[in-house]
């Protein structure tokens, strides 16, 4: 038994006690129910994930009672800041929570990835292609390329792409190669993701490898939290129940692309020479309904906030 530990400074250390060992005996007997998280056992201490599970649905409840919260956002100095633009939803509950803005594939809060939504479909990753005609040229050139033109003359990547159907809106076709949903377990780390052209040319690619790192880190306990909103003064309420997802593996997330419950859902604009303030803005999204999110986890839990 390969036995590894990490600390919170991010060093890890590893023993390796025989099979017949008293330890690996101790071990085998003590934990021999425990949950499969990725490729390991995950051996739950009597503090850990289940301690910092209650913090997190307690700090929750607590923004829950308070009602609306006016938008805002919290910089990386740590200050809180009022927030104007309308996608403040996941901003605000991450400053009410002491959570700075920031694209490590580490969780958010006590181990916990913090999701708001206010439609049932939600984000799941942002991660941009790292092959392909878009690893290769840039997101400019891809969407300049294989993007629609408004009347401005901006051009936007937009369309619902699911696994192995082509999508009408950009007639590219999603692909997974190096996972087979009858055999999840023989994985070639290899593998990836695809989005194919019409004419078969392989137009971006997600590589197996950094997926699996940021899914398994990042996602393996994640709380879901419905929100609304209004305006003049923008604020935001945050709901109840919260959806609690506990333990997941890069295969799960790979069967539920390949079922189709996965999508993605890309919005990525380039401004046009008419734009008053040009922005390039990339913008990959894997998404999921709500109501499918059991698929990605070994236990989803509904938590109601209040009595």
């Amino acid at each position: 038994m390969l036995i590894f530990g990490t600390t919170s400074d991010g060093r890890t250390f590893a023993h390796l006690a025989p099979e017949d060992s008293p330890l690996a005996k101790e071990l085998l007997n003590k934990f021999y129910d425990a949950p499969i998280d990725g490729l390991f056992l995950e051996l739950t201490l009597p503090v850990g994930s289940a301690q910092n599970r209650t913090l997190v649905l307690n700090a929750l409840r607590e923004i829950h009672l308070a009602g609306f919260h006016a938008s805002c956002k919290r910089n990386k100095d740590g200050q809180t800041l009022p927030y104007k633009a309308r996608n403040g939803g996941g901003y605000t509950l991450e400053a009410l929570l002491g959570i700075a803005p920031n694209s490590a594939a580490e969780p958010d809060y006590l181990g916990w990835e913090i999701k708001a939504h206010s439609q049932p479909r939600v984000t799941l990753m942002t991660p941009e292609p790292s092959g392909g005609f878009y690893g290769e040229q840039g997101m400019k050139a891809f969407v300049e390329r294989y993007g629609h033109t408004t009347a401005k003359g901006d051009k936007y990547f937009t369309g619902t792409h699911k696994v192995d159907t082509p999508c009408d809106a950009t007639k590219m076709t999603m692909q997974i190669r190096g996972y087979d949903p009858g055999n999840p377990k023989k994985l070639d780390v290899n593998g990836a993701i695809y989005l194919v052209d019409a004419d078969g040319n392989e137009a971006a690619s997600w590589a197996f490898g950094s997926l699996l790192t940021h899914w398994n880190r990042k996602h393996a306990f994640a709380a879901y939290v419905p929100f609304t909103s209004q305006d003049d003064p923008r604020a935001y309420s945050y709901e109840s129940p919260v959806l609690m997802g506990e333990h997941t593996d890069f295969t799960k997330y790979l069967r539920a692309l390949s079922m189709g419950l996965v999508i993605y859902d890309p919005g990525s604009k380039v401004s046009g020479p008419l734009a008053a303030k040009p922005e390039n803005k990339a913008r990959s999204q894997f998404r999921i309904n709500t109501k499918h999110l059991d698929q990605l986890y070994e236990r989803l839990t509904p938590e109601r906030l209040h009595n």
